[in-house]
Order: C-alpha cells, then sequence, then structure tokens
C-alpha cells in the first residue's frame, strides 16, 4: 500500500513509565484517575494492568448510545474464560455478546465469575468514564461490591464522576498534571533514543506543555514537517518552534498533513468511539464506497503508533486521538460516517445496537431514521 502523500511514519521509541508508580484499590472500591486531556491518564491504566498482569483485567471504554455497549465490548475479549463459567452463566455470556439485554444481577454476577480467582481479585479499568454508558456502570459497581473485583476509572478533569461510581468507597484520588522539567526532558531524551538532550530536549519538551502526549506529538509533529531530522548522532533543526501549544492542537497539525486515505480510514474508526473490529470497520467503510484497509495499511498504521491491534480489535492509542480525528472532518463527511454507522449497527442483529444507531442517526443529522 503506497499512500498518495504525507503519511504519519513516526513511530518514537515507547519510553518507561515516568510517573508514580500506579497502585490498584482494594477489592471493592474505586480507585479515581483525574487530569486534562494529554496527561497520561490512559497510561497510566496500562501501566496499571502491566504491573497487575497475573489479575484478570476487564477494559471498558465509552460505546455511543448502547445499553451495555461497553460492556459487550469488554466481555467480546475475555471469552477464554467462558469455560470456567457454569452453564447459566455461559448462555448469559453469549446473550450479551449477542447485543440482548441482562438484568443487573446477571451482569454483575457474570462479571463477578469471570474475574474472580481462587488466588486473587479482579480488576476493572474504566478509560473516559463519563462517556460508559450507565447500565454497564451500574453491572460494574453491583459487581465490585461483591468483592470480586476493584474499579480504577479514569475521568477527564472538570466532568463529574457518573453517579453510579459515586457508590463505591473511594480508595483513592490520583490527580495527574504536566510532568516537571526534569522528568519531561528525560521523555524527550527517551523518545528520540538520547539524540536529544539539555536545552534542546526542554525546548521540544516545553512545546508540548511537559504534558506526555503533548511532548511525544511534539516531537511527532516537528519530524513529519522536517522541523527536526534525527540521524544516527545528529540532530538536524530545520525551523525554530515556538511557545507551547497544547496535544490536540499538535496532533490536528500531524491530522491535516496525512493521506486522505489515512483520515478516512482514522476518523470511521473514531466515529465508532475509537474501537471497533476489523469486520465492523469495513462495513462503515463500504457504505461509504471505501475499501477496507489492508494487511500493510494496519501495519503501516500500527508501526506508526496511531493503531492497537488484538486480533480482529482495532483501537486509536488515545481518546484525545480520536476527538483531534473527528473534528478534523469537515461537517458534512462526519454525519456521512455516522448515517453509515448507522446503517451498519441498524444492520446488525442485535436488538441493543438500534439504540446506537439511533444516535449515530441524530449526529449524522437524520431525524426521521433516529
Amino acid at each position: 500500500w503506497q499512500p498518495e502523500r504525507g503519511f504519519p511514519t513516526v513511530a518514537l521509541v515507547r519510553s518507561r513509565y515516568l510517573g508514580g508508580d500506579p497502585v490498584a484499590p482494594p477489592p471493592g472500591t474505586l480507585g479515581l484517575v483525574t487530569g486534562r486531556r494529554g496527561s497520561g491518564g490512559t497510561r497510566w491504566l496500562e501501566e496499571l494492568a502491566a504491573r497487575e498482569r497475573m489479575r484478570r483485567t476487564l477494559w471498558l471504554r465509552p460505546r455511543l448510545g448502547e445499553p451495555l455497549g461497553s460492556l459487550r465490548r469488554a466481555l467480546a475479549r475475555a471469552k477464554e474464560a467462558q469455560a470456567e463459567l457454569d452453564p447459566g452463566l455461559s448462555e448469559s455470556l453469549e446473550a450479551v455478546l449477542a447485543g440482548e439485554g441482562l438484568d443487573l444481577d446477571t451482569s454483575s454476577e457474570l462479571l463477578s465469575a469471570l474475574l474472580r480467582r481462587e488466588d486473587s481479585s479482579g480488576l476493572v479499568l474504566i478509560d473516559d468514564a463519563e462517556q460508559v454508558d450507565a447500565d454497564t456502570l451500574e453491572a460494574v459497581v453491583h459487581g465490585a461490591e461483591s468483592g470480586a473485583f476493584a474499579v480504577v476509572a479514569r475521568v477527564v478533569d472538570g466532568l463529574a464522576l457518573p453517579e453510579a461510581l459515586q457508590h463505591l468507597t473511594r480508595a483513592f484520588e490520583v490527580e495527574l498534571g504536566p510532568l516537571t522539567s526534569e522528568l519531561a526532558v528525560e521523555l524527550v531524551g527517551q523518545l528520540s533514543s538520547g539524540r536529544l538532550r539539555g536545552a534542546e530536549a526542554k525546548r521540544w519538551a516545553e512545546r508540548g506543555g511537559k504534558l506526555p502526549l503533548g511532548v511525544l506529538a511534539s516531537l511527532s509533529d516537528a519530524l513529519e514537517s522536517a522541523e527536526l531530522a534525527l540521524r544516527e548522532d545528529a540532530l538536524v533543526r530545520r525551523a525554530t518552534p515556538a511557545g507551547a501549544f497544547s496535544p490536540q492542537q499538535l496532533l490536528a497539525r500531524r491530522v491535516r498533513r496525512w493521506d486522505p486515505r489515512v483520515r478516512i480510514v482514522l476518523g470511521a474508526l473514531a466515529v465508532l468511539g475509537g474501537d471497533s473490529d476489523e469486520e465492523e470497520l469495513a462495513a462503515l467503510l463500504g457504505m461509504l464506497k471505501e475499501a477496507p484497509p489492508g494487511h500493510e495499511m494496519l501495519h503501516a498504521l500500527e508501526a506508526a503508533d496511531l493503531l492497537l491491534r488484538d486480533g480482529a480489535r482495532l483501537t486509536l492509542p488515545s481518546a484525545t486521538l480520536g476527538f483531534v480525528l473527528t473534528d478534523a472532518l469537515a461537517e458534512a463527511e462526519r454525519a456521512r460516517l455516522h448515517r453509515a454507522a448507522a446503517a451498519v449497527l441498524a444492520g446488525a442483529d442485535q436488538s441493543r445496537c438500534s439504540v446506537a444507531a439511533a444516535a449515530h442517526s441524530m449526529l449524522g443529522g437524520d431525524v426521521d431514521r433516529a
């Protein structure tokens, strides 16, 4: 696959985690992570999952308009544990994966059975908790109260904690923000494999507002635009950056120079909530007369750290990128993608998808169909 023009080929070295050590709350309680977008909340959850790899972990991410949609998506990744369920709960798992509803007691019992082990409790990680559907959150809270698992939720600074989660005992709250100057400079050094040091590293750290995602976006933008050129040992600065930028501004700069094919594929994934499977994404693109991304394109996007792949599951690496991608779409194009998403979901043989289809229809301006 060859792009017509600008392609995000930059893939910087993944740095080690530089913040405070993430910890899990006790079973049956809530740990809260807050901070503005770009401050590393998702990475905090990833680091916690890595440190607690021996525990069964369930990731929950938003799913537009679909009751129990976040739970269904998460459980689709937990099917390997289905063999341990009794026949009744196994049938319940199949039902929720098929898009059917479950009562609160059954949903919470299913969660508890999947996550609890004899030697350890489970862990539920909720990213962008304020956008996760209420039915999913209620099932999580009801299950957590049994002590089968702990819950850690990330909420964007300034947004209210969902009501359901307020019923859990809060074990701790971590507020993330800009890195210290020393850590921001260290992050630049790690991302550039040591090629940027001292005053030069500080310059790029400050350009990204010392926010983890901002620093990463600052370097990626500069390399793609040829403001920076990193060689084996040398650095060539082609232009002098001025001022600090938000992660959203820096990502928007990158998106604007990308190939149209890249923008439509990643934009479609963003409209689907930044979390989809290849079949669903292909169906949406097909509605637009666009071919699905082939293996080479998916591999290239993954290599550029703009796509995470887990089998057939495709996920954007950050919610911030998803917002930037949808904002970068022309209004008519964004509406067209939402209408296509509505058609795909309406055609799915899953009763609860009809609610999500209606939400996409509304966002696409198709009020009659909604």
